[in-house]
């Protein structure tokens, strides 16, 4: 059997996409359970994503240099990333972290789940940095 999925929430508070991730890869795709991490800056989220079954680590978004080792990992198959791509990834230094591991593998693919209804500019600072980007 293959390794399972390793899925982390860039910024994610509680982990609640952790959760809905974790629901489609098993039932959707009939995947094993993925491994998940929810990674935030606020450690007040860690009771709340330990009670969903989830791991946790503390970790802010301006340390791109710094995220496999906050989720102990050598790769994230899947990062989702949703409140804190407008909010606080919205800048060069965050595009430019995220990007360069996309092209060098250490993340295989970015999940952004928003309520904002336009995230063009984010997205694309992403895409300008040569990675494939594709929207709804």
């Amino acid at each position: 059997a293959s390794a399972p999925l390793r899925l982390a929430s860039l910024g994610g508070g509680p982990g609640f996409e952790l959760v809905a991730a974790k629901t489609f890869f098993q039932e959707r795709l009939n995947l094993a359970p993925p491994e998940l991490i929810s990674l935030d800056l606020a450690a007040a989220w860690r009771p709340c994503a330990e009670s969903l079954g989830l791991r946790f680590a503390e970790w802010d978004v301006n340390d791109g240099d710094g995220l496999m080792a906050a989720c102990g990992w050598d790769r994230i198959d899947v990062a989702i990333i949703s409140y804190v791509l407008y909010h606080y990834m919205s800048n060069d230094h965050c595009a430019s972290w995220l990007a360069d591991h996309i092209r060098t593998g250490k993340i295989g693919a970015v999940l952004v789940v928003s309520r904002f209804e336009d995230l063009t500019a984010q997205i694309e600072a992403v895409g300008c940095r040569g990675v494939r980007v594709e929207g709804p």
